[in-house]
């Protein structure tokens, strides 16, 4: 895994967080 693939990974994640806990 390279550090774009990694990082696109940590974006994805942080955006589930903020819609579940939007929801």
């Amino acid at each position: 895994m390279n550090f774009k693939q990694l990082n696109y990974f940590l974006v994805v994640a942080e955006e589930g967080q903020i819609t579940s806990a939007a929801k």
